[in-house]
């Protein structure tokens, strides 16, 4: 609506007047402008007596006042009076008439005139404008005044009703005079006036002494960020921050207004995140710890068995010689599953279809869980192969089965699902969600005892155990997560005491150039007999002395000729000045300077063809798991046999050459590609 305040005065002290006639008595509208004009007024006069005259008067824009005759022969001054105020009802209409009946004068007044006056007492004219000009100025502003709080009320109301946060005012009592939407919702409320009905201090507030401890605050105390537990109306229990302030009501009474902010799944992902960190600190830990032992198990192992073939069986120390080598093996079966919890053992992916582990271990499972439990595999129709290696798969398989076999002591049932992740599953597994991609889902789920929440919180660390003291040691299940997490995977928990627990492990899909690789049974595959013997130049590769003044004295015992690097640089020297000069690259996977993979490939850049075993006991952040998998060349897993390390030695040099693109080709099922040892 136009400002229509009074106009100032102008430059000659009359004050301008934009004036409407609705008259059809032209003398009588000239006095009456000629009173005004002698009464201050600078007059800009329009005159008008019919309807459509009016019309496209007002169609010019606002008046400040209409003076308009009673009787006109062709417009009523009720007519009028309704077409001025419904372009503005803030535009004062003075009736001026000859004549004047009290019951018209009166009808007019009701219907919105602001006065009128007799011709032949005009006395009032000037007074009359003056003060409904004021009026109406007022009357405009009070308009504009209104609109302006029923607008900030309404922003108020909306910024209330929609904010994410809840909010609410509290009487003295603590009952809800004020909810909005975010709080009803909050607390699962159907309406607002459903909660305000509720007693906060028995329904809202798990403890009721928070409730009179902020009423019981100073005016001048403001609350923030305190932190509160709260009930839903079907009985869950969230965690809240209240912020806001104490404030007086009528009588001198105390109240509350305050936000509410759901802090529940905030300090649940924080919790979440500090386990994972936890379990990242242990885990980088465990795998320094397993890395450097693996090294030493290489050499007790190693010189345990040259020891135990020199003595021979009849010799009185021979068993004192297998029980180093028993105790060796227990010890890297130990190093392994420490690797595996710290994602840093050494895995050979291949293509994996899932179900058909499963079911393949269904054999073995039988006896070992016993005869109270049931094993069921289900498995979707075509489900794709995912990225992994089976050994540890079977392991994991074989932990988590044993674990729920020991939730049901009076037996039960084990069901094994195969089935595609949804991607609603993987956005939402914690510590963190999994990428965007395609993964399958591995389920286990028993009808065993479940678990409690201080169990869950713990269940993949290591050493964390809830079996009685010499029954088990706690890394079952931290290899577990530290293999699917290996994988790129992630694992969720499910478990309610007396409900029995589900674990589904998400793994992702193997890429579509490894779907040719999918393993055949272990057991199907075998390697022929091959001589351990040869005359052979090897070049050793090894940051590790015992490890390497070892490996370099059994390939010598076995007729090689050995030369040893302590790094890639220096290999790379050696091969340089003469790359012909050695018949095999025997290297570990993870050296100061380069990775094996990095090493054997900038060695066939200059020797084309040249023959590579590969070696470690865990897998640092630098080798690319889809490289190591598309990698054909024999590997060989620290703490090694004697007889293992000569014979993928000879197995390399006897196997095709290497194909182009620096990896040896031998076929999509060899059995060395998949049968790591796990322990």
């Amino acid at each position: 609506m136009m400002d229509r305040s009074l106009p100032p005065v102008g430059p000659d002290g009359r004050t301008p007047l934009r004036l409407l006639f609705v008259e059809d008595s032209r003398d009588d509208a000239e006095l009456l402008e000629r009173m005004l004009a002698q009464g201050g007024y600078r007059v800009e006069a329009h005159r008008v007596q019919d309807e459509p005259a009016l019309r496209a008067a007002l169609a010019t824009g606002p008046f400040d006042v209409v003076l308009g005759d009673h009787s006109l022969p062709a417009l009523s001054s009720l007519r009028a009076l309704a077409l001025v105020h419904e372009q503005d009802p803030d535009t004062p209409f003075l009736v001026v008439s000859g004549t004047i009946r009290e019951e018209d004068a009166v009808a007019l007044m009701k219907a919105g005139a602001s006065d009128y006056l007799l011709k032949d007492r005009l006395g009032r004219l000037v007074p009359a404008v003056r003060r409904e000009m004021l009026e109406a100025r007022n009357r405009r502003a009070h308009r504009a005044a209104r609109a302006e709080i029923e607008r900030s009320e309404a922003q108020y109301r909306s910024l209330i009703d929609n904010a994410v946060v809840g909010v609410f005012h509290a009487d003295a009592s603590g009952r809800f005079t004020f909810v909005n939407q975010a709080l009803v919702g909050m607390l699962g409320y159907p309406t607002a006036a459903a909660l305000r009905d509720v007693e906060p201090a028995t329904a809202v507030f798990e403890e009721a002494g928070v409730l009179a401890g902020l009423l019981g605050r100073g005016l001048s105390s403001p609350i923030s960020g305190l932190e509160a537990g709260w009930r839903t109306r079907d009985g869950r229990s969230l965690l809240v921050r209240l912020s806001g302030r104490v404030v007086e009501r009528e009588g001198g009474a105390c109240g509350l207004e305050m936000f509410v902010e759901d802090v529940t799944e905030r300090r649940l992902l924080q919790q979440q995140l500090l386990q994972a960190q936890k379990m990242e600190v242990v885990g980088q830990l465990a795998g320094g710890v397993a890395h450097d032992f693996n090294n030493l198990l290489v050499a007790i192992l190693g010189y345990a068995e040259l020891a135990r073939a020199a003595l021979g069986d009849g010799h009185p120390q021979a068993p004192a010689i297998d029980q180093i080598r028993r105790a060796g093996d227990r010890a890297a079966g130990l190093t392994r599953r420490l690797l595996a919890f710290s994602r840093q053992e050494v895995s050979r992916p291949t293509a994996i279809d899932l179900a058909a582990v499963a079911r393949d271990l269904l054999g073995m499972l039988a006896p070992l869980l016993g005869e109270t439990v049931r094993v069921v595999v289900r498995a979707e129709d075509d489900v794709p192969p995912v990225l992994a290696d089976r050994g540890q798969l079977e392991q994991v398989l074989v932990n988590l089965a044993v674990n729920a076999r020991d939730a049901m002591p009076g037996g039960g049932e084990i069901v094994i699902e195969v089935a595609r992740s949804s991607p609603d599953e993987t956005s939402r597994l914690r510590p963190a969600p999994l990428p965007p991609g395609s993964y399958v889902r591995l389920s286990v789920v028993d009808t065993g005892e479940g678990m409690t929440e201080e169990t869950k919180a713990h269940l993949f660390e290591p050493f964390f155990t809830t079996k009685p003291p010499g029954k088990g040691t706690g890394l079952g299940l931290s290899m577990v997560y530290g293999v699917v997490a290996q994988c790129g995977g992630g694992v969720a928990v499910q478990s309610t005491r007396g409900l029995g627990t589900s674990l589904h492990l998400h793994l992702p899909v193997a890429p579509a150039d490894l779907l040719g690789s999918v393993p055949v049974d272990p057991a199907a595959a075998t390697s022929p007999t091959r001589s351990q013997r040869g005359g052979e130049r090897i070049l050793v590769v090894e940051d590790s002395p015992a490890v390497r003044q070892l490996t370099a004295a059994l390939l010598e015992a076995a007729g090689y000729a050995v030369e040893t690097a302590e790094d890639g640089t220096q290999a790379l020297a050696m091969l340089a000045r003469d790359p012909e000069r050695y018949d095999l690259l025997f290297t570990d996977m993870v050296l100061p300077d380069v990775t094996g993979l990095e090493l054997v490939a900038q060695a066939r850049a200059s020797r084309p063809g040249l023959r590579a075993v590969l070696t470690s006991g865990y897998t640092a952040e630098s080798i690319d798991r889809l490289e190591l998998a598309r990698s054909r060349d024999p590997f060989v897993e620290k703490p090694f046999r004697n007889a293992t390390l000569l014979e993928k030695v000879r197995e390399a040099l006897d196997g095709p050459a290497p194909a182009a693109g620096g990896t040896a080709s031998r076929g999509p099922a060899a059995q060395d590609d998949l049968d790591v040892p796990i322990g």
